[in-house]
């Protein structure tokens, strides 16, 4: 393959770049990433990709961070903080000491100017911020206030989002004001991270270096720096990863790690995250404006089987929240493969026969739903209904959701989340509010007793009362059945067994905790 050779072509040209310190492939001090997907720029004001996530998880910093095993938010930039008694005003006292890459003083003016950056941009991840934040007051150079329009009990985890919420340098942005700083920003980075941008070669690799002023300091073993090497191709990837020539690999499919898992040298594991896989029924037209029908299908859907495209490493979805975020819920009732009951329903519906075609889409980029679509074929099939499969690209999805008159009855897709709380999954896909191209509601269904409990949701800060909301906004879901959910989809993450400190994050799941991470 000539895309092939011409990686690993410029990955022996890297290698060869960089003094060999081990009999190793790759030099100790070094740690070699391939990823299938590159960032499309590196401003964290506009990007809203995956693939700028171990980018900016290295370079940039939040005020707070996510803890995904404590479930709790934790400092970061802000050493502290305080929410006033009515949710309208979060205080953040900011950690003293703190460098940028280009020697400017991180201050509570460095806050308010990036995050107005950002909103006034008003691109990609702006909402995150434009939908809540009245206003940025910096009370001193080490406290800065944020006022809200109306409460948020999930703001603080809204600011450990990587996109979006990572701060860049005030002097940088200064220095190239006629644009907002939106040229200088595509392909330089300047944050308070642990390391620094040095190169970035599109379509091959991005080369970051230890940051020496960082603000942790460097005590214990790191690394001087990580290359990022862009592999579209798995099978290369999972060959350069064999031959010692990168240490780690994501993006392989779990169905495609057998041959992985029987090399002594490597390490595969396979991940949960909070990313779900689902299918969209368009509520707006006959036979799916029947609640019946949709209940229906979800009956004639085998999850088990399903499992299977998965490489059997996941389970079926149980309710709509997937667990490790407050709201899931293992008690919940779920659907199960049941033709007969699926028949029943049917027939009520006045369809006893099916004798209806049904269209199915499923996304290029995500091949798994292809797969599903199979499956689930035959089984309609039993019951009458007929379902055309057909592939459309990311934007091609994007383009027929936005119009009820161009989605699909069916819509294979995966959602994963934006910050880790229950409400960046309820609120764009089932708030009636949020039907294309405001949110991700891809049924257009609207239950307003659902659209008031999410509302609740968000302003309720007693955390036993806000589980028994989200219980109650689930159970309303599955009676209504304007989805079929299927699973959380699976992360494989292959590294060479002489890389360690690697911690799973399965909020930002394409992200890796570099600064503790080391090879020996």
């Amino acid at each position: 393959m000539k895309f092939s050779l011409l990686v690993v072509g410029c990955l022996a040209a890297v290698l060869t770049a960089i003094p060999r310190l081990t009999t190793a492939s790759t030099p100790i001090e070094t740690l070699f990433v391939g990823v299938t997907e590159e960032p499309t720029m590196l401003d964290p004001a506009i990007d809203y990709t995956f693939g700028s996530m171990p980018v900016f998880r290295a370079t940039y910093e939040r005020l707070v961070t996510y803890n995904s095993r404590t479930e709790m938010v934790e400092p970061e930039l802000a050493a502290s903080w305080e929410i006033s008694e009515d949710g309208l005003v979060y205080t953040f006292y900011l950690r003293p000491g703190v460098k940028f890459h280009d020697g400017a003083t991180f201050d509570a003016y460095a806050v308010k100017t990036a995050y107005e950056r950002v909103m006034t941009i008003n691109e990609g991840p702006a909402w995150m911020l434009t939908t809540y934040v009245k206003s940025i007051d910096v009370v001193d150079d080490l406290i800065v206030r944020i006022n809200l329009q109306h409460p948020f009990v999930p703001f603080l985890r809204v600011l450990t989002s990587y996109w979006g919420m990572g701060i860049p340098s005030p002097k940088a942005i200064a220095e190239h004001v006629e644009d907002l700083g939106k040229a200088f920003f595509r392909d330089h980075v300047v944050g308070t991270g642990p390391y620094k941008l040095v190169e970035w070669v599109k379509g091959q690799y991005i080369m970051l270096e230890r940051f020496e002023d960082y603000w942790r300091g460097w005590p214990g073993k790191h690394l001087d720096r990580i290359v990022i090497q862009i592999v579209r191709d798995t099978t290369t990837m999972a060959m350069l990863l064999e031959r010692g020539e990168i240490d780690i690999a994501y993006g392989i499919p779990v169905a495609e790690l057998e041959p992985l898992k029987a090399n002594p040298e490597i390490v595969v594991n396979v991940y949960d995250t909070y990313t779900t896989n689902m299918i969209a029924m368009n509520t707006t037209r006959p036979p799916l404006n029947d609640v019946r029908v949709r209940q229906a299908l979800s009956y004639s859907f085998d999850y088990d089987s399903a499992m299977e495209v998965f490489a059997g490493y996941t389970k079926p979805l149980v309710g709509q929240i997937p667990p490790g975020l407050l709201g899931y819920d293992p008690t919940l009732p779920r659907y199960v493969f049941d033709l007969d009951r699926a028949r029943e329903l049917l027939a009520q519906a006045g369809y006893p026969h099916g004798g209806f075609t049904l269209e199915y889409t499923w996304v290029t980029e995500e091949p798994e739903g292809r797969r599903i679509g199979i499956l689930w074929q035959e089984a309609l099939r039993k019951l009458g209904i007929e379902l055309k499969i057909t592939e459309v690209t990311v934007a091609g999805h994007w383009d027929r959701i936005s119009h009820p008159e161009t989605t699909p009855d069916l819509a294979n897709y995966r959602w994963s989340i934006d910050f880790p709380d229950a409400l960046s999954i309820l609120l764009p896909l089932y708030h009636g509010d949020y039907a294309p191209p405001v949110g991700y509601n891809i049924s257009r269904w609207s239950n307003p007793r659902i659209n008031e409990l999410i509302d609740k949701a968000g302003i309720e800060r007693d955390e036993e009362v806000r589980k028994q909301i989200l219980r109650e906004i689930q159970l309303l879901l599955l009676n209504d059945a304007p989805n079929i959910w299927i699973t959380t989809v699976p992360v494989a993450i292959c590294m060479r067994k002489n890389v360690h400190g690697f911690v799973f994050e399965p909020a930002y799941f394409s992200s890796f905790n570099f600064y503790n991470m080391y090879k020996d």
